[in-house]
């Protein structure tokens, strides 16, 4: 059974935590959580706080770097909405661990689809029984490395449509 504290913690380095930012669309992100997707979560009180103290992006992170009320925010925020109860029952932590973030990422649909066709089952994006059974019985390695190629023809194509908002440089953390 994976286990959602390696996978957290591996997603959170390629998210920039606790990095604050404005995206190439004008949003503000932190930690990876874009306030237009998710404007309700309990962590822009903390961000706005530092906002309204005057410091720019710089000073944010700082600050939000040492502030403890931060991380948990965070990581209950990930577990809550990309940890779902199939991930969890995947054997190989390293795969949780990819599908974990590739569903950060991209959605828990997309990166279900591209676990599967790398699985060699129906990417329909509704990681049930079939794809659990498939995912369990590969190794773990050949899958990942299956799973990486289908993500690396994913970022491409969304590249090829529309440069700007998804960057060449996505294709890095396939």
């Amino acid at each position: 059974m994976a286990d959602f504290k390696p996978a957290i913690a591996a997603t959170l380095i390629n998210e920039g935590y606790p990095g604050y930012n404005i995206d190439n669309n004008g949003a503000e992100v932190c930690s990876g959580i874009n306030r237009k997707f998710w404007p309700g979560w309990a962590g822009w009180v903390i961000v706005d706080g530092y906002k309204a103290q005057g410091l720019d992006r710089h000073g944010i992170n700082v600050e939000l770097g040492k502030d403890p009320r931060l991380r948990p925010l965070v990581e209950s925020f990930y577990q809550r909405n990309f940890w779902t109860p199939t991930i969890q029952q995947i054997v190989s932590q390293d795969v949780a661990n990819w599908v974990f973030d590739k569903g950060v990422q991209t959605g828990i649909g997309q990166a279900t689809r591209l676990l599967q066709r790398a699985a060699g089952v129906q990417d329909d994006g509704k990681f049930g029984p079939n794809t659990l059974t498939a995912v369990n019985s590969a190794d773990p390695q050949a899958l990942l490395a299956d799973a990486h190629n289908q993500a690396v023809a994913f970022y491409q194509e969304l590249h090829q449509k529309d440069p700007v908002k998804y960057p060449a440089g996505m294709v890095s953390r396939a």
